[in-house]
C-alpha cells in the first residue's frame, strides 16, 4: 500500500485504520470518506517539543514562514520556517487564514518531514482546516494520504491542489515571489554593469517598466473570473520577465538590428489596432478590458516606449533610441491585435 510509506511511526496505527477504511472499495476518496478522515484526525497535534519556547515566539513576532522555508530572499531554513509557521498560526486564531499562512507551512513541513519528523495526521488535519473549497480539501487530503500519489512528484507542496480562484491568486503571488529573486538579482547586475553616465536612464526605465507592467496587468486582462487574481500576476510578472529577456539580449551584444522603417511599419500596425478598439463598443471580447482601459494602458507603454529611447541613447548609441523603440512598438503591435481578436 503506497500510504503506508508517508507514515511517520507515531502515527502508523491510526492512519492505517483510516487508509483501510477508504480503501476497501478502492479508487479516489469521496467527499463522505474524507469527511469521515477529517473527523478522526480532528485532535491530531504537534509534539510539544516542536513549538517554539515563550523566548523564540517573542523573537519570530513578525516573522515570514513562506520565505523561510522556500529561501526566499534569505536562506533555506525549514527548522526556523517551523518556529515562525507556529508563531503565525497563533496569531491566526479561529479565523479561516489566507495566502501562504502559518497553518499552510505547517502542512507542507509535516508532510514531507523537513524542518520536523513527518507527521501525516497533523498535515491531514491542518489540510482539512484549513482548505478554501471542498473540491480542493478532498484533493488534498487524497493526495497526503497517497492515493494520488503518482499524479505528483514526492514532495508535497501546498498548491500542488489548488482548485479554487482564491488559492489560484494566492498560489501565482508566490511564485511570482519566488521568481522576482532572480529576476531583481538579474536587473542588479545588469545596472551594476553599465557605465555610470547610462545609469539614471537606466533606474527612469526600471521605473516605467514597473509602472507599465502594473496599467498591462490591471486593464489589459480579464479580471472578470474567480482567477483573476493569478491571472493579474502572471501578466505583470510575464512583463518583467520580458524586459529582463531583453536586457539579457543588449548584454550579450545583440541588440535586434531594427532602423526607422521598422519603426514605421510597426507605428502603422499599432495605431490601426488602436483605432479598430477605439471603435469597439463597450467591452472587449476579453471580458472586463474595454477600450478605455486600453487607452490607460497605452499612456503607461509610451512613457516605457519612451524610457527605452532615452536609455538606448545613452547606454547604445550606435543602436539608439529608434532602434530601442521600434524593438517595443512591435511588441505592442502584436499584443493590441490580440486583443482585437486579429
Amino acid at each position: 500500500m503506497t500510504f503506508m510509506r508517508r507514515c511517520n511511526p507515531c502515527n502508523v496505527i491510526g492512519l492505517l485504520l483510516l487508509a483501510v477504511s477508504t480503501t476497501a472499495a478502492g479508487g479516489e476518496l469521496d467527499h463522505d470518506a474524507v469527511d469521515l478522515q477529517c473527523a478522526r484526525v480532528a485532535q491530531a497535534a504537534p509534539p510539544p517539543g516542536d513549538l517554539p519556547t515563550p523566548a523564540q515566539h517573542r523573537a519570530l513576532k513578525g516573522c515570514d514562514a513562506e520565505a523561510l522555508y522556500y529561501g526566499i530572499g534569505r536562506p533555506v531554513d525549514p527548522v526556523q520556517a517551523r518556529l515562525c509557521a507556529f508563531v503565525q498560526q497563533a496569531g491566526e486564531g479561529s479565523s479561516q487564514p489566507y495566502g501562504f499562512s502559518g497553518s499552510h507551512i505547517l502542512m507542507v513541513i509535516y508532510a514531507n518531514g523537513l524542518g520536523a519528523a513527518r507527521n501525516d495526521a497533523y498535515a491531514i488535519h491542518l489540510a482539512c482546516i484549513s482548505s478554501w473549497a471542498e473540491a480542493e480539501r478532498d484533493s488534498r487530503v487524497a493526495h497526503l494520504l497517497g492515493h494520488r500519489e503518482s499524479w505528483y512528484t514526492n514532495r508535497f507542496d501546498f498548491c500542488d491542489d489548488a482548485t479554487s480562484g482564491l488559492t489560484g491568486g494566492y498560489c501565482a503571488a508566490h511564485d511570482r515571489r519566488s521568481r522576482q529573486q532572480a529576476q531583481a538579482a538579474a536587473i542588479a547586475a545588469y545596472a551594476a554593469s553599465l557605465s555610470v553616465r547610462a545609469r539614471p536612464a537606466f533606474a527612469a526605465l526600471s521605473r516605467a517598466q514597473a509602472a507599465w507592467g502594473e496599467a498591462r496587468s490591471r486593464d489589459e486582462v480579464d479580471l472578470s473570473g474567480t482567477s483573476r487574481a493569478a491571472f493579474e500576476i502572471d501578466e505583470e510578472d510575464l512583463q518583467e520577465r520580458d524586459f529582463v529577456a531583453m536586457l539579457h539580449r543588449l548584454q550579450g551584444g545583440n541588440p535586434p538590428r531594427l532602423g526607422p522603417a521598422d519603426l514605421a511599419a510597426a507605428s502603422a500596425r499599432m495605431r490601426s489596432a488602436l483605432d479598430r478598439i477605439a471603435g469597439e463598443p463597450g467591452y472587449l471580447q476579453f471580458g472586463t478590458v474595454t477600450r478605455d482601459g486600453v487607452a490607460r494602458a497605452q499612456d503607461a507603454w509610451k512613457r516605457y516606449r519612451d524610457a527605452w529611447g532615452a536609455f538606448a541613447d545613452q547606454a547604445y548609441p550606435a543602436w539608439g533610441a529608434t532602434g530601442a523603440e521600434a524593438w517595443l512598438t512591435m511588441k505592442r503591435a502584436d499584443m493590441l491585435a490580440h486583443l482585437h481578436g486579429q
